[in-house]
């Protein structure tokens, strides 16, 4: 019996390791938030202008939490956002442009909760220029070298 329960322990280690290899690290940001996608995330809004989705995972490092939870309710005047652990941001990337638009962020609390949702795409997408060498850059790059590679562009 023990045996079976150790074989179960190491299958469900062995799972969870493979799953946070799909993740490539992206960024970090001001915040001290580390970003990372998930390749298979990318989605095709537009084959023709070239425009695809992706959601962005971000996790903050222990011991980045106090500094990093303090400058984001410093940047958005939301105290919520004080207990803030994880984060998923859905962005919208424009290949052909060289443009990216943040349509949702959710923040998310130690146990999953959602602390705040902001949409700002519920009605059209807003693309804005990339500035160089920042975390929309790194991104654009990221889902763009997928997209050359992966759906035959």
């Amino acid at each position: 019996m023990k045996n079976v329960i150790l074989i179960i322990a190491c299958l469900i280690s062995i799972n969870s390791y493979s799953q946070d290899e799909d993740y490539d690290f992206v960024s970090k940001t001001t915040e001290n938030i580390n970003l990372y996608i998930k390749a298979s995330t990318i989605k095709i809004e537009s084959q023709y202008q070239k425009q695809y989705k992706v959601w962005v995972m971000g996790y903050i490092d222990k011991d980045d939490l106090l500094v990093a939870q303090s400058k984001l309710v410093a940047k958005y005047k939301d105290i919520k956002l004080k207990k803030t652990q994880t984060t998923k941001t859905l962005f919208y990337v424009d290949c052909n442009e060289d443009k990216i638009s943040v349509c949702r962020i959710l923040y998310y609390d130690k146990d999953g909760n959602v602390l705040v949702d902001d949409k700002y795409c519920e009605y059209f997408v807003d693309y804005s220029d990339i500035v160089p060498e920042t975390v929309g850059e790194y991104i654009l790059n990221y889902v763009c070298n997928y997209a050359n590679e992966n759906f035959g562009e």
